[in-house]
């Protein structure tokens, strides 16, 4: 999936990708700060997502939502459903944040994501912590406002005290029952 001059395939090297078992669809993420997505049974080109502004490093799918969240090191995690991007939380600006951190977590590079489905959270993963996103119920969902994650927590990584860095949380798996 990659190559140059191709508009299907990736000007860079693929860091992450996820399984949208609905559509039969497979995304992946690049150094080319671009999403692309083909049919995982044909092969066939379906669609490219460019919104984020430096390599796309985090990809999960939440089938309980129908939508594709996406992080980078940009510093912000987007929510797309289908070809449009109906959310982006640039982390580590929100009002809450610096409070429920004490005041000392800031933004930065984002390096991976997982979607909590006992939990109904997304739970991404930077320097030195992990953010923990809320997914507002369906039947609480705006329409016009379109909010479908809101910032719940910030993990502290048992590393933290190493420097931001020196602790990048680089993976994050989600189990069935819970479990992070």
């Amino acid at each position: 999936m990659i190559g140059v001059g191709v508009p299907e395939q990736h000007d860079g090297p693929v860091l992450c990708i996820a399984y949208n078992p609905f559509r039969r669809e497979i995304s992946t993420g690049s150094q080319d700060t671009m999403i692309k997505t083909w049919n995982s049974e044909s092969g066939e080109f379906v669609r490219t997502l460019a919104e984020h502004k430096g390599w796309v490093t985090g990809l999960a799918f939440s089938p309980e939502l129908k939508v594709l969240f996406s992080c980078s090191i940009d510093g912000r995690v987007l929510v797309w459903n289908k070809a449009e991007c109906v959310q982006k939380e640039k982390v580590g600006n929100d009002k809450g944040s610096s409070e429920m951190a004490g005041g000392n977590v800031k933004g930065g590079p984002l390096h991976c994501m997982s979607w909590d489905a006992k939990r109904h959270s997304l739970v991404v993963g930077a320097n030195g912590h992990i953010w923990v996103y809320a997914a507002i119920p369906e039947h609480e969902m705006n329409a016009s406002a379109r909010v479908i994650i809101k910032l719940q927590s910030i993990l502290k990584d048992a590393h933290g005290g190493l420097g931001p860095e020196n602790a990048l949380v680089r993976g994050i798996l989600s189990t069935v029952s819970g479990k992070l």
